[in-house]
């Protein structure tokens, strides 16, 4: 079931960032869009930091499931702010036909390179028929997907955009940067606690 949800929490998630940029970009003049953007990036930035220590303090005092609901307050009182804010401001709508044969590729490729990447250490890696398979599975996905979504009229991942140098340089920095932010997030409380001995808060 915890499983279950946090799927479901993913697939809510995923499309936030992309359309919380979206938004702040159509409703601030030019002149003030970059410092809209920075303020959105400290949230990012504040947002994991807070949360695992907030999560240890509930964990410590009170249950940890309590550490999903949490989050429901903060999100009604959210959607009512954006509600409140954006319900008398007209956007421009185009409907566009969603390439679904793209974004079942790209579920397919990440998802069987995600699961395999997870159960690499527990399964000896390529020792594993598991893992060969889903490693296949993943390369063969990825590499349909790059050659559909060169030539699809609507690709769900517009891959000339990696045509702009700047574009492409800035995606690897951002990439490489988050991997060590997120790393880190992720081992080092693993570190304190199982190795040396501290509790969760």
């Amino acid at each position: 079931m915890l499983i279950f949800f946090r799927v479901i929490q993913g697939i809510v998630a995923g499309p936030l960032i992309p359309l919380s940029q979206s938004l702040l970009l159509s409703n601030y003049p030019p002149a003030k869009r970059s410092i809209a953007l920075a303020l959105w990036s400290m949230t990012v930035i504040v947002a994991p930091i807070c949360g695992p220590i907030l999560g240890g303090y509930i964990s410590d005092n009170y249950h940890w499931g309590w550490i999903f609901f949490i989050n429901v307050p903060i999100g009604v009182a959210v959607v009512l702010m954006t509600l409140q804010t954006l319900r008398n401001r007209e956007t421009k709508t185009e409907q566009r036909r969603i390439d679904g044969v793209g974004l079942a590729l790209l579920i397919i490729g990440i998802g069987s390179l995600q699961v395999m990447l997870d159960r690499g250490k527990e399964l000896d890696w390529f020792s594993s028929n598991e893992i060969i398979i889903l490693t296949i599975v993943a390369v063969v996905a990825i590499s349909f997907l790059i050659v559909w979504e060169l030539t699809d009229d609507n690709p769900i991942v517009d891959l000339s955009l990696f045509k702009s140098r700047n574009f492409t340089i800035g995606c690897l920095c951002i990439s490489l940067a988050y991997m060590l932010y997120f790393g880190a997030i992720v081992l080092l409380p693993q570190l304190l606690q199982e190795v040396y001995g501290y509790t969760a808060t």
